[in-house]
């Protein structure tokens, strides 16, 4: 009994601290995003985290800030082929499927792979809508 009270304790104490860091942190309450945006049509902010991966590295991991009120795969992904510092150029096909990332194609060995919430996703990314806290993986693939 006395070792699960101390336990508690450790660990209410532990959370208190992380608390008290990230209050701390935010000054007045109101941080101000500087990550990857897309400003669209609407007043909708949706908050999505964005993993792209090849066979080799990661290329992007980070949120990205959706403002509009029909927030997708491609509007999120645009934001980020569109955004000067991170320097990915991201491309579809007619159907919709990211074709090519940087110099990786889709070709008949490889292939990239589009997951939200780690679920295979197949449709067209201008049509996949999204939900804030979402999280969306695109990786580069044998088939």
């Amino acid at each position: 009994m006395r070792k699960t009270k101390i336990d508690l304790l450790s660990i209410a104490w532990v959370l208190g601290i992380i608390l008290l860091m990230t209050g701390c942190g935010s000054g007045n309450g109101s941080a101000e995003y500087k990550g990857v945006n897309y400003d669209g049509e609407g007043k909708t902010k949706t908050m999505v985290d964005v993993a792209i991966l090849n066979e080799d590295e990661i290329l992007f991991l980070q949120q990205v800030k959706i403002i509009d009120d029909h927030p997708t795969v491609w509007k999120a992904l645009e934001a980020i082929s569109m955004n000067e510092k991170e320097e990915i150029n991201i491309e579809k096909d007619q159907e919709g499927h990211i074709s090519k990332i940087n110099n990786q194609q889709n070709d008949e060995q490889r292939q990239w792979i589009l997951q939200i919430d780690n679920i295979p996703e197949e449709g067209n990314v201008e049509d996949i809508q999204l939900s804030d806290g979402q999280g969306i993986t695109l990786s580069y693939h044998a088939k």
